[in-house]
């Protein structure tokens, strides 16, 4: 029987930029690129998804990126947090976001991003008051992922692909009792990487549920 995969986490540097330029480009082409035209897409990945901006946001303050490596060193995904860039009514001052979290196929399922988000939510929280993210109107998996994790709607706004404007949600972090991820059978790294970040209510952190057969994000 083949073991649960190895993911190490770990903060990024000056140094990965080329390799989240990469994965960043295949992961948003594999998901979202039958979505928009070629131009709209290489537009997108050239402003967003380039070496040079991903060197910009790790030499921007308060801005960090955690990396994660399968055995070997191949980058299988990674997050991104930071100041609040959303056009969040009233924003105030001292908020953060959770910017991205991008996963390759082979790490859907696994737990991988669980474990991220408990990365960022983790620094977040030491160093911002309020805490945001955006979705896609209809990626309804990453909707749900990020309900687990106690976020909830509070708006929309237009997101630009190149020329095409997505509708997006703006979601914004509860307290941690809104939070429903619920332990899973056996040991889990990642339910156990969210306790220890203080995003799960202690009533959640004693739920049992049994195993899903499957689990999959986007």
């Amino acid at each position: 029987m083949k073991g649960a995969p190895n993911f190490e986490i770990r903060l990024a540097d000056e140094n990965d930029a080329e390799r989240l330029a990469f994965i960043g480009a295949e992961t948003f082409r594999s998901t979202f690129g039958h979505l928009y035209a070629p131009a709209d897409i290489a537009a997108f990945l050239a402003e967003s998804h380039s070496p040079e901006a991903y060197r910009r946001t790790l030499t921007t303050p308060d801005f960090r990126v955690w990396i994660a490596e399968a055995d070997g060193g191949a980058t299988v995904g990674y997050a991104v947090a930071g100041p609040c860039g959303l056009p969040v009514p009233d924003l105030t001052p001292n908020s953060g976001e959770v910017k991205r979290i991008y996963l390759d196929e082979t790490a859907r399922g696994t737990g991988l991003g669980a474990r991220l988000m408990a990365s960022a939510l983790e620094y977040l929280r030491k160093r911002f008051d309020r805490i945001y993210l955006s979705v896609y109107s209809e990626n309804f998996p990453a909707q749900r992922f990020y309900e687990r994790f106690g976020f909830a709607k509070i708006g929309e706004y237009d997101f630009m692909v190149g020329e095409h404007a997505d509708p997006e949600w703006m979601m914004e972090l509860g307290e941690p009792e809104t939070a429903q991820i619920a332990r899973p059978c056996g040991w889990n790294p990642a339910w156990n990487a969210a306790r220890k970040a203080r995003i799960l209510s202690p009533q959640a952190a004693e739920t049992r549920t049994p195993c899903p057969t499957s689990a999959r994000s986007k």
